[in-house]
């Protein structure tokens, strides 16, 4: 009987430390709540490790960077064309044959995203470094 209860289910974890024997002898009521103490630490650690593994693999969370990076990628690829453009119609506004300003236009638009996804990217290093100060205090 004994061997059937014995198992390696997370609901009885001290099981195979408490009750070696068939017999169950009353031990008082510091060790019950000693091993009541210990159950509820066992349980905790193990509500922490489910829910770390859970907020890991969150399809919300990949979704979300997902997303940063596609929007990333889109405000570069919207600032080098916008140097382009303004390039390309200072060229057309000035009559210059050479194709310098349209250049230039490109130029300026792809250090201007550069720094904007710098920008972003530090921000977000910023708050989850708070997020991780946040969390372990």
């Amino acid at each position: 009987m004994l061997q059937m209860l014995q198992s390696d289910d997370d609901r009885w974890p001290y099981w195979d430390q408490e009750f070696e024997g068939d017999d169950v002898e009353e031990q008082g009521d510091a060790a019950t709540e000693q091993r009541a103490e210990k159950h509820v630490e066992y349980v905790a650690d193990k509500n922490k490790a489910i829910g770390k593994k859970k907020q890991e693999n969150t399809p919300d969370s990949s979704s979300d960077d997902l997303m940063r990076f596609v929007s990333l990628g889109t405000e570069l690829v919207a600032a080098v064309l916008i140097g382009t453009f303004l390039g390309w119609a200072f060229n057309r506004i000035t009559g210059y044959k050479g194709p310098w300003a349209l250049v230039v236009g490109i130029v300026i638009g792809s250090i201007a995203g550069f720094l904007n996804m710098y920008r972003i990217i530090t921000e977000e290093e910023q708050k989850e470094e708070q997020r991780k100060r946040g969390s372990s205090k």
